[in-house]
């Protein structure tokens, strides 16, 4: 775990490391049932960002088509989780996408905000502290994919986890 904890605080080198990372993150042997390690790999994505790393979870992987409550395999792939973002020890933000379809039961800006809410309620279970997370619920508005194929669509549906390992270069003085 110390090198995952040591590549996550060095996005800059995360690029170069991508499948070890995704290795590390979800190792096959402690995978719920429900996801193989090809279902991971298509529904997983680890990102650079000039905040630090993103971690991209397909809503395939935690929640049902149009539901908002993680199901058994999201729990414990956020459970997963938890011990790295514990020892990474950076705030994070938890951003809920969807694709523009719209929504049965509810709109995509609640459905995206409320998958937000699921992860962070987990991540709080889990024992980090409320203080370092924030939440975005997106809606429809960023895809990371063309929404014009159903694969485009199922990619966009999706939640990021945004570990803000760079230091800011500047902020507000009291």
């Amino acid at each position: 775990i110390e090198f995952l904890v040591k590549t996550l605080k060095e996005p800059e080198n995360i690029l170069n490391k991508l499948d070890r990372i995704k290795d590390l993150l979800f190792p096959v042997d402690i995978l719920p049932k429900e996801i193989s390690s090809s279902t991971l790999e298509k529904n997983l994505e680890i990102l650079a960002h000039p905040e630090g790393v993103v971690i991209v979870l397909t809503d395939g992987l935690l929640f049902e088509q149009g539901a908002y409550e993680l199901d058994d395999a999201g729990k414990k792939l956020i459970d997963i989780l938890t011990p790295v973002i514990l020892r990474v020890n950076a705030d994070a933000n938890i951003s809920g996408h969807t694709d523009p379809t719209p929504g049965v039961a509810m709109n995509n800006d609640d459905l995206s905000a409320l998958r937000a809410m699921a992860v962070l309620e987990r991540f709080l279970y889990g024992g980090i502290r409320p203080d370092r997370f924030s939440i975005s619920g997106y809606g429809a508005d960023r895809p990371m994919y063309p929404n014009d194929t159903e694969e485009g669509r199922r990619k966009n549906r999706r939640v990021e986890i945004l570990l803000k390992t760079t230091p800011r270069v500047a902020g507000y003085v009291n």
